[in-house]
């Protein structure tokens, strides 16, 4: 297996742990090629680059689904990954705001909707997290959303 092809599954596994995988396995029964094409290429050469924070791909995802405006699963998915890399509702608000400008307060408004559905589920994540942090490693098992010193979100892969 390619590296590429490693990393980009680590990649869509902090996006959707649940059913990111399983995705790729129902995309390769229809197309083993699209399938990989989509893990190594997207995720595990464009989307793995480490030069902006988790938080701020997820922020631009978002704003380009709303843009598009077709796709309110993905957009719901987005935002929940946001919420996992630590995104506040505040900033991911603040994108839909700024988008109006953009896209329109009707494509605006389907987003600001779906901040409201995922809040609650990504307050309940945080704190399910923030327990797991106090006994041993957070929830999901991987680093996302803890801080370096000055407050500064970790990159992944960053050291202690």
């Amino acid at each position: 297996m390619p590296e590429s092809y490693l990393k980009g599954m680590e990649e869509i596994a902090k996006i959707d742990p649940v059913s990111g995988p399983a995705f790729v396995e129902e995309l390769k029964k229809i197309s083993p090629d699209f399938a990989e094409y989509l893990v190594e290429f997207a995720w595990g050469k464009i989307h793995a680059r480490d030069v902006l924070e988790p938080k701020f791909k997820e922020l631009i995802a978002i704003a380009t689904l709303i843009g598009l405006g077709d796709s309110k699963e993905h957009l719901r998915l987005r935002i929940q990954a946001a919420c996992r890399a630590g995104s506040t509702k505040e900033e991911i608000v603040e994108v839909i705001i700024q988008s109006i400008v953009h896209v329109g307060f009707t494509k605006a408004l389907i987003a600001l909707r779906m901040v409201k559905e995922v809040a609650d589920e990504c307050a309940a994540e945080r704190a399910k997290a923030a327990e797991g942090s106090a006994g041993g490693p957070p929830a999901t098992g991987k680093d996302e959303g803890k801080e370096e010193k000055g407050g500064k979100p970790k990159k992944p892969g960053a050291g202690a």
